[in-house]
């Protein structure tokens, strides 16, 4: 072969060469070349983001941020409870300077209204008889006996023996009278012989009527002091 010959076929063969390597540059990659590839990304750090760790500051940040949400939350619950209880408190006030003038103006058109009526009150007598005065003309009677038999008999008694006699139907004399007074029906029935229902519902209405008075008292003080900054801020206007 002649050098020109020889210079042809290499001549073509680089042309071929050069076809094949454009070729498979233009072609679409493979599964297994995109493997490759990614792989080969990973490793010198590209391909999918990692997930960033936040820092030390920014958890500490985020926890600060959330304890002060937490925080104001819980304020506003309870600055919200205290309003409504304060509306609740106001309203209860003016129910009860309401019903206690009421009371007034009803004790007042009907000056009757609070004495007992002659019923009950002749009741409260005869129990308090029954249950007061037996048991101390009981005890009369036997301090009446000891100091006869010692004068007539010449009988020896205890000093110790006669108080007990004598101070014991005194004492239950006085719890009798009290007893008298509590167990009596205070409605229009006679109410049972002992009274023990009676005295149970008695000491009920007996507890609430202590009750009801002192908080009248202190609502009356109340609203006197009230009254008393109201004129204060009227002169102070009128001024």
């Amino acid at each position: 072969l002649s050098p020109r010959v020889l210079i042809e076929i290499m001549k073509m063969l680089l042309k071929m060469v050069f076809s094949l390597a454009t070729a498979a540059a233009l072609a679409p990659p493979t599964t297994t070349t995109l493997s490759r590839f990614g792989v080969a990304c990973h490793s010198k750090g590209f391909g999918k983001p990692t997930k960033k760790r936040p820092q030390a500051g920014e958890e500490t940040t985020g926890l600060v941020v959330d304890k002060a949400a937490q925080l104001d939350a819980e304020r506003s619950e309870l600055l919200t409870q205290l309003i409504k209880d304060e509306k609740s408190r106001k309203i209860k006030v003016k129910e009860s300077v309401v019903d206690l003038r009421e009371r007034d103006d009803y004790m007042r058109s009907n000056p009757d209204g609070g004495v007992v009526p002659d019923d009950v009150s002749n009741r409260m007598i005869r129990r308090m008889a029954a249950f007061g005065l037996v048991p101390t003309f009981g005890g009369i009677a036997l301090f009446a006996y000891f100091y006869f038999a010692a004068k007539q008999q010449d009988t020896i008694f205890e000093p110790s023996v006669v108080a007990a006699f004598t101070t014991v139907p005194w004492l239950v004399g006085l719890l009798g009278i009290g007893y008298g007074a509590v167990s009596a029906s205070w409605d229009d029935e006679d109410g049972s012989l002992l009274g023990i229902d009676e005295f149970k519902l008695n000491v009920e209405r007996i507890q609430l009527g202590l009750r009801r008075s002192s908080k009248d008292t202190k609502l009356r003080d109340t609203i006197a002091l009230s009254e008393k900054r109201k004129q204060k801020r009227q002169q102070v206007t009128g001024k």
